[in-house]
């Protein structure tokens, strides 16, 4: 499990294919379970082992493409077989094409997405910084990318794509 820079705060997470670290990731927050993950890539060909693309309009692409890569995060259909650590309660998964230079490298050398959740335990605000992110989270992981946010205000925009409204602005 490591700890790296988004787009405006420090996620922590791993690949998705590994239930005993998406564990791990939910224990370490404290998160609740049932509200499941995103998954970040530098590439939307790689959420096809997750993503129900079949549910997925054309149009719908060319609507996300719009706002990608950048801070936007869409829910999509999951695959039924998607771990319920990622999906949480939902027949559905977050997911976002980041536009951070080293998260993309990340997700490149590994050819898989990344988990991504903010560093942070559950009750308090994110980590935005490395040092801050080394002080706070950098008992609970493996490795902290050294590196900076791209310095946006807030978290990503959170966007059901099948209604189009806006989750978390």
């Amino acid at each position: 499990m490591i700890a790296y820079p988004t787009e405006a705060v420090f996620g922590i997470g791993c690949l998705p294919n590994c239930d005993s670290a998406l564990k791990k990731v939910i224990e370490i927050k404290k998160r609740n379970v049932n509200k499941g993950m995103i998954l970040i890539s530098h590439n939307s060909e790689l959420f096809r082992k997750y993503v129900n693309f079949d549910e997925i309009s054309n149009d719908d692409w060319l609507y996300m493409n719009k706002f990608w890569p950048g801070p936007y995060t869409f829910i999509l259909p999951a695959k039924p077989e998607l771990s319920f650590y990622i999906r949480g309660n939902h027949p559905t998964v977050a997911v976002r094409v980041t536009s951070h230079p080293l998260v993309k490298k990340l997700c490149e050398m590994e050819n898989e997405p990344l988990i991504s959740t903010s560093a942070n335990l559950s009750s308090e605000e994110p980590c935005r910084t490395y040092e801050e992110t080394v002080r706070r989270m950098g008992n609970f992981v493996d490795y902290v990318v050294c590196g900076t946010t791209l310095g946006y205000d807030k978290p990503s925009t959170i966007v059901d794509l099948k209604t189009k409204k806006i989750l978390r602005n």
